[in-house]
């Protein structure tokens, strides 16, 4: 049970409709509070396979979203206005401030380009494979592995957002505490 924990969920416009729906609603099921974070205010709009789209409210834009206030993030894939995530001042200084303030942040594959843009300099990391040189650039280990967690990074090449989701559970269960408060 995640009863207590807020948990980040960093996207944009062209976020991947199934990832953020299946994180959000199995984040939500274990009881944590789930915020969408966004660099704009209003709505984003995800897309689908078949070319179906919906729009997610989003809860905290970017330049107002304080690392303290959450527990763990995570970034899900994306395409088109996506792309430019990595970019985004704002997002990047949260997802630094939440490592280093050890907690936990997961990636889908596409979402390690923004990898190239944090510190990650020593850390163990998988995405897909065109990412593996500009991660290597920053300092971090790529392995070609499924899934890894190094102490509060989890990275992942599998485009599925339930298994991630669940380990970033897992991850978070073995806290003791929120550490928001």
């Amino acid at each position: 049970m995640l009863r207590g924990y807020r948990v980040a969920l960093i996207a944009t416009d062209d976020v991947d409709m199934e990832q953020i729906s299946s994180a959000r609603r199995i984040l939500a099921d274990r009881g944590a509070e789930v915020e969408l974070i966004a660099p704009h205010d209003g709505d984003i709009r995800a897309v689908g396979r078949r070319k179906s789209s919906e729009l997610h409210t989003v809860d905290v834009v970017a330049y107002q979203a304080d690392a303290t206030d959450f527990d763990a993030a995570l970034v899900p894939d994306g395409a088109g206005e996506w792309y430019r995530l990595d970019h985004d001042g704002e997002l990047i200084a949260l997802v630094d401030d939440l490592l280093t303030r050890q907690c936990a942040v997961a990636f889908l594959p596409q979402a390690g380009r923004m990898l190239t843009a944090i510190a990650v300099a020593g850390k163990r990391v998988t995405a897909d494979r065109w990412l593996r040189e500009r991660v290597r650039e920053r300092g971090a280990h790529w392995t070609d592995e499924h899934r890894v967690v190094d102490g509060g990074l989890i990275t992942t090449r599998r485009r599925e957002a339930g298994p991630l989701t669940e380990l970033l559970c897992q991850v978070l269960g073995r806290q003791p505490l929120p550490v928001h408060r």
